[in-house]
């Protein structure tokens, strides 16, 4: 895999591969994947944007905690995350921090085609690495 994601084989669960060069990139390629999950992919009219800000005490929970928030947004708020626009991902003093301007969908059921609920993002096989250029990771969607 050179950039993108890639589903992988699981006992229960969804697993995906995910490799790009740059951590903003490996976020935004995990909420496409999240997104791939939970729903056929659908033009849905945008009907806004928000502001997702986030810290966390390791780059491994902003990514479960930002994708958390995406399944939150779908499943509370009937808000389907349609591109990101803008993500920035910076550290100090050893918090990392995650703002991100989001583009939804607000959206009725009949509208889409459930694929699969996700009730949680883990942390099962999940280490964000970066190797020979590339950073990559592992997400387990609980389903």
């Amino acid at each position: 895999m050179t950039s993108g994601y890639t589903f992988v084989d699981h006992t229960a669960d969804i697993a995906v591969d995910i490799a790009t060069s740059s951590l903003e990139e490996l976020f935004t390629l995990s909420a496409s994947a999240w997104k791939e999950v939970v729903c056929e992919l659908v033009d849905l009219p945008e009907s806004g944007s928000m502001k997702i800000e986030l810290t966390s005490f390791s780059i491994e929970t902003l990514l479960v905690t930002f994708i958390s928030e995406l399944n939150f947004l779908f499943q509370k708020k009937y808000c389907l995350m349609t591109n990101i626009e803008e993500i920035k991902i910076s550290e100090m003093d050893d918090e990392f921090y995650l703002a991100a301007n989001i583009i939804g969908s607000t959206f009725n059921l009949s509208d889409i085609k459930l694929k699969a609920e996700v009730k949680a993002v883990t942390y099962h096989q999940m280490e964000i690495e970066k190797l020979n250029g590339q950073f990559k990771t592992r997400i387990i969607f609980d389903i």
